[in-house]
């Protein structure tokens, strides 16, 4: 996952001229890369229950 996102941020942030906005923009993508590794999680979780 980590690589993904180092691959998907700088091509994001080098789009923006903005210091805050890709402070901001580099926030939303780490809290949305916690979001898909925490819902990975439940997905292999109920996998290995079923």
């Amino acid at each position: 996952m980590e690589g993904l996102q180092e691959v998907v941020q700088p091509k994001v942030l080098s789009t923006l001229g903005e210091d805050r906005q890709e402070v901001r923009i580099h926030a939303y993508s780490t809290e949305a890369m916690r979001v898909c590794d925490s819902v990975y999680e439940e997905i292999s979780r109920a996998r290995r229950f079923r």
